[in-house]
């Protein structure tokens, strides 16, 4: 995905040239509009969502978070009252994700659904371009750089 798909003029033109048409265009992943809604749930899910979800004290503070007792009472209050207000958001956008697939099945005529599992998308009049992995190198570097994050919050906690 190169980072012009992430371009507001990528997402623009998107809209305006194929959202409306019947035809499903060939590609590998997510259009533009879709690569934005999954960019937002997973900044939403991980940073905001998790991170505030670490801090939130719960009324009578029994399910606090497990770092809820660096931050005063009111400060975990706050974090858990954003904390629900992320959970809607991140339904409103699950709920565009599916009514994505919904759309496409009905209006396109095609079945993403079918394609996730299968990893054979069947309705494209043309082969979609190929797809390209990035190097084991960067996915190891990113998959220990979770982890120590991980360990970290977990093992913070304590």
């Amino acid at each position: 995905m190169s980072p012009a798909f992430f371009l507001p003029h990528a997402l623009w033109t998107y809209a305006r040239q194929e959202l409306l048409v019947r035809r499903a265009s060939p590609s590998v992943g997510h259009n533009p509009l879709g690569g934005w809604n999954v960019v937002a749930l997973l900044l939403l899910l991980l940073s905001l969502q998790v991170g505030l979800g670490l801090f939130a004290v719960d009324v009578d503070g029994v399910a606090s978070g497990p770092l809820s007792r660096w931050v005063s009472f009111d400060a975990g209050r706050r974090a858990a009252g954003l904390h629900h207000v992320i959970f809607n958001a991140l339904l409103v956008l699950i709920g565009l994700h599916l009514a994505a697939l919904v759309y496409y099945r009905v209006h396109k005529r095609d079945s993403l659904v079918r394609t996730m599992v299968t990893g054979v998308r069947s309705s494209s009049s043309s082969p979609a371009p190929e797809m390209r992995f990035v190097s084991l190198r960067r996915a190891l570097g990113v998959f220990v750089l979770s982890l120590v994050c991980v360990i970290a919050v977990a093992f913070g906690a304590e």
